[in-house]
């Protein structure tokens, strides 16, 4: 079977990635976040990387109250 009109990728987080935060306001890349370091978004940088568009990327998992020059909480 071939897709003819969409095609939906589920990457997973990306919260722990400054690039993907960034995207849709810049400010959003200097924030921590309570995702695990891992959830960088490797797909979704490659499908943006190739053309691909997005939806909802402004709805990311952060800790503005955290402690400035800190990526993720504390253990």
């Amino acid at each position: 079977m071939r897709a003819t009109n969409a095609v939906v990728a589920a990457s997973g987080g990306f919260a722990a990635n400054d690039r993907l935060t960034a995207i849709s306001d810049p400010r959003m890349g200097q924030l921590g976040t309570t995702n695990h370091p891992g959830a960088t978004g490797d797909v979704l940088t490659d499908l943006i990387d190739i053309g691909a568009g997005t939806r909802g990327l402004d709805y990311i998992q952060c800790i503005p109250g955290g402690v400035p020059g800190e990526k993720h909480a504390p253990n």
